[in-house]
């Protein structure tokens, strides 16, 4: 049988388990700290909103992101108008993630959309790469006219791209060849054309 002082300490953790599911559910849906002038949240519609002034911080492919736990009940990301940079691998799925033949960022996944206070989309920032032969499309992308720079890798395949200013679209510096989503997009609109 336990004694008193090893009950003690499993109520105690115990204790402390229903603390922190608490406190994770109280700030369920609401905007988190990225940085001092960005936020981010899951909405109950499962989208991955990123609000706020100034520019994403950039991640590598192994970093945690904040919503990395939560990941698998991301359907769709919207970047803001404020946002100006979308960190490198901001997005990208990070190595490991496969779960069950799941991965984190991309079983419902359906849209990005990124608004037109974005400048500067950086390296793989909505790279989903599940082999080094092959990658998981993104449905939809919504890119802002706003768009100076896409910085290699920025996107995998992706089934459908919305270009909601072809003129802004032409201005757009591309760091290489892989930079440009219309190496491997499969169907392109132009002003919801």
């Amino acid at each position: 049988y336990p004694n008193y002082t090893t009950m003690k300490k499993m109520f105690l953790l115990f204790v402390a388990l229903l603390l922190v599911v608490a406190v994770d559910d109280a700030y369920a849906g609401k905007p988190k700290p990225l940085t001092s002038s960005i936020t981010w949240e899951i909405q109950e519609d499962g989208t991955l909103v990123i609000a706020g002034r100034g520019d994403m911080p950039n991640f590598t492919r192994e970093s945690k992101k904040p919503w990395s736990k939560k990941a698998q009940k991301i359907k769709a990301i919207r970047i803001e108008d404020g946002i100006t940079k979308v960190g490198d691998y901001a997005f990208c799925e990070p190595k490991g993630s496969r779960k069950n033949d799941k991965y984190y960022y991309c079983d419902e996944f359906q849209t990005v959309s990124i608004g037109s206070g974005v400048k500067h989309i950086g390296r793989y920032a909505f790279w989903l790469n599940t082999s080094s032969f092959n990658s998981l499309s993104i449905p939809i992308v919504h890119l802002g006219s706003g768009v100076k720079f896409i910085d290699d890798g920025a996107f995998g395949p992706i089934d459908c791209l919305f270009i909601s200013d072809l003129s802004a679209w032409c201005r757009i510096n591309f760091a290489s060849s892989y930079s440009n989503p219309l190496k491997s997009v499969n169907n392109i609109y132009v002003n919801g054309k």
